[in-house]
Parts: structure tokens; sequence; C-alpha cells
């Protein structure tokens, strides 16, 4: 999930996706769909009730009838609010006109009716509104840690970046032990486990700034940053009894 992300705005590479111009638009219309995928398969699982297969045909039927062929990123607009609600919500509407199609070809072929063995079924279990939410929020949360080591990188503090990753980011998001500390410090030529605690603090002030940087794209213009923030803190704590203090 943390491949091709552009150092610049997410509404800047929807804008340069939906351009179409070469092959700087199919790039960062790749990204878009690449990033966008699992929290939108999800979305079909939970809001319209697919198995995994169906969501799969109907999400690549939607980036081909409406992405590519009508040019749906056109009309996302920054006043819409963010980018993953309009994008959610052209999918669901896609997706029930799919089925419809479907249930009324099967409903009246040629010969006549079926049996109602033969029409489409949905999993009877309850729509859970979050998971496409806390998909989105793991999203942003790769795409904080981007930043934040473009950041890093900019300001020469790369060992700041690999001790967090090591020492918080995997620990929490992948389950990853975390190394000794006294281990750490002599990989890194550092004098003391101390110096690896303080450059950890260092590097968590770096991550919160990533975040709101994040949260910023996430929301939008207008958009409630501070919720924003909430969400993705509540998310990172989620991953961990302990939580990411930030």
């Amino acid at each position: 999930m943390s491949e091709g992300y552009f150092p610049t705005t997410l509404w800047t590479e929807v804008e340069l996706a939906g351009s179409g111009n070469g092959d700087a638009a199919l790039a960062a219309l790749d990204n878009l769909l690449k990033r966008y995928e699992r929290p939108l398969l999800r979305h079909l699982y939970w809001k319209c009730g697919l198995e995994e297969d169906d969501a799969r045909d109907i999400l690549q039927s939607f980036h081909l009838a409406k992405i590519l062929q009508k040019h749906l990123l056109t009309k996302a607009s920054r006043a819409r609010g963010p980018f993953r609600a309009f994008l959610a919500e052209a999918l669901v509407h896609f997706a029930t006109d799919e089925r419809r199609k479907a249930y009324a070809q099967k409903r009246m072929p040629q010969g006549g009716l079926v049996s109602s063995e033969d029409l489409p079924k949905t999993r009877n279990e309850p729509v859970c509104e979050d998971r496409y939410a806390e998909d989105w929020a793991d999203v942003t949360i790769q795409r904080a840690l981007e930043l934040m080591e473009a950041n890093a990188r900019a300001e020469e503090k790369e060992l700041h970046w690999k001790l967090f990753r090591c020492c918080v980011f995997d620990p929490i998001m992948e389950g990853s032990h975390r190394p000794d500390v006294a281990q750490l410090a002599q990989e890194h030529n550092l004098p003391s486990t101390g110096h690896v605690h303080k450059a950890v603090f260092d590097a968590k002030k770096l991550f919160a700034k990533a975040l709101r940087q994040a949260a910023t794209e996430s929301a939008g213009p207008g958009g409630d940053v501070e919720e924003e923030i909430r969400a993705l803190i509540r998310e990172l704590s989620r991953r961990s009894r302990a939580g990411l203090r930030i």
C-alpha cells in the first residue's frame, strides 16, 4: 500500500489523473487506483453485500466505465469535500445499477421468467458503516509515513526515520517486535540508549507533523482536519494496547 504517492497534495494528484494529459496523468491515475483498491473493495463487501470476486469485477468495471470512459475524476471537486466520499458514493451508485441490470436480465431472459433460486443473492449480514473509514485511515496513515520519510530526508534526519519505523510504526501497524535499544545504539554508533530514546522522541514529532499534513489532504478544503487527526490516532491506538502518543 505504500507505493506510488506523489510528494504533493491529494487534490493535485486527482486533478492530474483526471486531466488525461500524457504519461504523467496515467501514472497519477494508476497511483490513485492502487491506493484506493483495498478500501473500495471492502466498501463493496460491507455496503453492497458483494462477495470478493463479484466486488473485484464491479470495481474493474467501475474503473473502465466511469473513470476511464466517462472521465469521472473531472467531476470531482474540492468544494464537494473529501475525495474518498465522492469516490465511494459514485462506486455504490455504479454497483447498484450493475446489480439491477443483472437482476433484470435474470428475471427476463429469452424464454421467460426464471426460478427465484437463480436470482442474485446478497449476504444476510449487517452493513458496517465504519469499515470504509477504518480502511481509509490505514491509507492516510501510510501517506503520513511517506511524507515523514520525505521530510526526514530533506532535513537529513534519516536515522530518526529508521528508528521510528523499527521502534514505533512497524510494531503498531505490522505487529513486529520492538528491537533492543542497546543493540540499536550499537548498530547506529550512538553513544547511549538515551540517544536512541531522544531520536525516537524527536521522530514522533516529525510523524505528528506528517500526520497533520496527510489529514489536511484527506479532509479537503474546508474539512474538519482535527476530526481527521482524531480518527487517525484512534486507528493507531486500536492497533496497539499502548497506542501512539502524539
